[in-house]
């Protein structure tokens, strides 16, 4: 897990509702499943997250953008990927940092590695 590992998750929750505001949300599962991913970093854990995101149409943006940072699978990503895009709260370079994971997993990555 690449960048799973060095999340610093204190950084997205709470999640603040709109910059410059005082509003926040607090999405327990999706916290739960982040520490579940860190502390038991076992595969099966992120498939079992996977699955029950593609079945959970309430998955939010936060929670697709943080499976994503755990996962190395190119299915699961580009599923994360176009869910978040269809997003109502998008939030653009957590959109491109994911887009550059998937094309680096690709077998002819079009982005530079050096």
């Amino acid at each position: 897990r690449e960048q799973g590992d060095t999340l610093d998750l204190a950084k997205y929750f709470p999640a603040r509702v709109a910059p410059n505001e005082a509003a926040f949300y607090m999405n327990f599962d999706c916290l739960l499943k982040c520490l579940r991913a860190v502390l038991l970093p076992d595969l099966q854990s992120i498939n079992d997250w996977f699955s029950e995101l593609k079945e959970d149409q309430s998955a939010d943006f936060l929670e697709y953008y943080l499976f994503a940072r755990f996962s190395n699978n190119l299915e699961q990503l580009q599923h994360a990927h176009k869910r978040m895009r269809e997003s109502y709260v998008t939030r653009y370079e957590e959109v491109v940092e994911i887009f550059q994971k998937i094309d680096r997993l690709l077998p002819n990555s079009l982005v530079s590695t050096s």
